[in-house]
């Protein structure tokens, strides 16, 4: 008999906790009145990291895993007898999440039955949505719609686009570049310029275009597009998102019709001329107050019920737009009334898995709770502290080199050329970054903004960090070849040796990581105090727990990329 590391009582009987059922429903544990079954056992260990994960005969790991769910359902006991289930804390968030969870529930069963989409249409939709296509364009800016028409003019008759825009457009810092604003997703375009330039054929001019204050002539110097196999998952995944939400739409309309929902006109526009004169706090008058604002089989809404779901600022805000305050009533009363009373009579509120999801969440809430008054409430940490674990953990505290800049990633080499060029000439590099550089976009919506790191080598090539770091700050630098598949031209702009992070700098993130540390402490002391307080109450069946354990996967075999020990 082998216990845990807490005081258990082990179970001599399997009958006792089993019966005859099936093995995935024999009893491995039990805390409290609380039963883990095999398969509970099973379904928990498949969820944990991999690395964690017990695997078929590794009794100790075996053990390992379930102590980890015994401290759970530990948790869960404290918890209850506490009467934290109960408390504000743990039921409010639910509330809104039991909501979500069965909206998402009929929404799945109504759209659950997606549809093969035959090729022809995945081409049809590659071709309407234009799936990585790109159109590369150049401009004339000009102040009137008078120029705009003669520079159309112009071009008709055979006038050089490059030229009339080095001489006439008001966009200087594309004019010398013969107005060419680089290449564009369609998807990125603005959609009046959009609408204009996807229909026309490269060489093809559009007519003036008012922008804001001036207008805008443009001519289509280049378009590409991805390939439509290397597209099929995005086109699947557009396709059926259209089906699940025409479906939806279809649902929605069928539940309106089904419960004969019809909106009073009246009482609507009698409530929006209230709005227009009441303040914020203002309450209707009984007689507008009771008045149905929307009918439907087996109930209404009235003033009153839609002004309690409806701020009444934002009311005030809408009223002058009569159809905006008919569909916010409209979704209100479909949202609140209808599919409220659809899922309780599919009885979706009692589907298995949203009870599930409901219950796995709560206990969720009730852990962190009790986490809360017991660690967080109860942790500090000094700077003394702090101090000790910085000198503990150097590594965490090491800032590497780096150099920070902007960069143009061109796909040729020649378009590199050209674009160094342009930068020696006195173009903004930035603005020819956002215009033609291919790296994608950083997290901030960024292109062209770079950070390199020593260690990064392999990421964007070595030669293009090994020249970042030796570059003088300001220093324009390129062609320089990039794992990208392009050339690089860069401008450092700063650069930052390797250093330790003084304390005194990383001083707050220390305490941070000395408090979590600390709480790490007093969380395990916290645990020890329940598996003590509740030893009684533990019981394992060992040979449960050791049929369990031959049912877990077979380990995987060891990495060819292991080393093997002599």
């Amino acid at each position: 008999m082998h216990r845990l590391t807490i005081p258990i009582i082990l179970s001599m009987l399997t009958l006792t906790f089993s019966g005859c059922g099936r093995t995935d429903d024999l009893v491995v544990a039990k805390i409290g009145e609380k039963k883990i079954t095999v398969r509970a056992f099973k379904e928990f260990v498949a969820k944990l990291p991999a690395s964690q994960q017990a695997t078929k005969g590794d009794i100790e790991k075996v053990r390992a895993n379930l102590q980890v769910l015994i401290d759970r359902e530990l948790m869960m006991l404290e918890a209850r007898n506490r009467g934290l289930d109960t408390t504000r804390a743990v039921t409010e968030p639910l509330k809104g999440a039991k909501q979500a969870l069965v909206m998402r529930a009929l929404y799945e069963r109504e759209t659950s039955e997606t549809p093969t989409f035959p090729e022809t249409e995945m081409r049809a939709y590659f071709e309407r949505k234009k799936f990585g296509e790109e159109i590369r364009l150049s401009r004339i800016v000009v102040e009137t719609r008078e120029e705009a028409r003669a520079i159309c003019e112009q071009l008709k008759q055979g006038a050089n686009f490059s030229e009339l825009a080095r001489n006439k457009s008001a966009d200087k810092k594309h004019a010398q570049q013969g107005g060419d604003v680089g290449w564009w997703s369609i998807e990125n375009l603005p959609g009046p310029i959009r609408s204009q330039v996807i229909p026309l054929k490269i060489g093809e001019i559009t007519e003036p275009l008012s922008w804001k204050t001036q207008f805008l002539v443009h001519i289509v110097t280049g378009k590409r597009s991805g390939a439509f196999e290397e597209w099929k998952k995005e086109i699947v995944r557009g396709m059926k998102a259209e089906w699940e939400q025409k479906r939806w739409n279809e649902y929605v309309e069928e539940v309106k019709t089904s419960y004969r929902m019809t909106l009073e006109d009246a009482a609507l526009s009698a409530l929006l001329t209230w709005a227009k004169t009441s303040g914020p706090s203002a309450q209707p008058p009984p007689e507008l107050s009771d008045r149905p604002l929307a009918t439907f089989k087996g109930g209404a809404v009235s003033v009153s019920d839609y002004l309690k779901g409806t701020y009444i600022r934002a009311l005030a805000a809408s009223w002058a737009d009569s159809v905006k305050t008919r569909n916010m009533l409209e979704q209100m009363v479909i949202q609140s009334e209808l599919m409220v009373r659809e899922i309780r009579q599919r009885k979706i509120d009692l589907d298995p898995s949203v009870l599930a999801d409901l219950k796995n969440r709560k206990e969720k809430r009730m852990a962190e709770e009790l986490r809360r008054i017991e660690v967080m409430e109860k942790v500090e940490a000094t700077e003394e502290e702090a101090r000790q674990f910085y000198e503990a953990h150097p590594s965490l505290y090491f800032l590497p080199a780096k150099v920070t800049g902007v960069e143009v990633l061109l796909e040729t080499r020649e378009e590199a050329e050209r674009i160094l060029k342009l930068a020696q000439e006195g173009a903004n590099l930035r603005e020819l970054a956002e215009q033609h550089s291919v790296r994608a976009k950083d997290q901030f919506g960024r292109r062209g903004v770079f950070r390199f790191f020593p260690y990064q080598k392999e990421l964007y090539g070595g030669e293009l960090v090994e020249k970042a770091f030796e570059a003088k700050i300001g220093e324009l630098t390129g062609p320089v070849k990039s794992t990208k598949g392009g050339y690089s031209v860069f401008k450092v702009l700063s650069g930052e040796a390797a250093r330790y992070e003084p304390f005194e700098e990383a001083k707050p993130r220390a305490i941070g990581a000395a408090r979590h540390q600390n709480g790490e402490v007093l969380f395990r002391k916290f645990m020890r105090t329940l598996k003590e307080q509740y030893a009684d109450q533990i019981v394992v069946d060992e040979e449960q727990l050791v049929r369990a354990a031959e049912e877990l996967p077979e380990p995987e075999p060891p990495s060819s990329k292991d080393t093997i020990s002599d």
